[in-house]
């Protein structure tokens, strides 16, 4: 089968892509998903923190 290369992505399927080129490193950002969950609760006073993987 062909590929075609259709360039960058910076947004699929509902999660943020970073690509740093320097640090060779890619991050998957899933704000709009936890926003979304954080309305749906009416949860507006919430503090964020990090992640095992951060």
């Amino acid at each position: 089968f062909k590929i075609k290369d259709l360039g960058l992505y910076y947004y699929f399927i509902g999660v943020r892509i970073i690509r740093d080129r320097e640090n060779r490193t890619i991050s998957l950002i899933q704000d709009a998903y936890v926003n979304k969950v954080l309305k749906r609760f009416k949860i507006s006073n919430y503090k964020a923190s990090k992640t095992l993987l951060d």
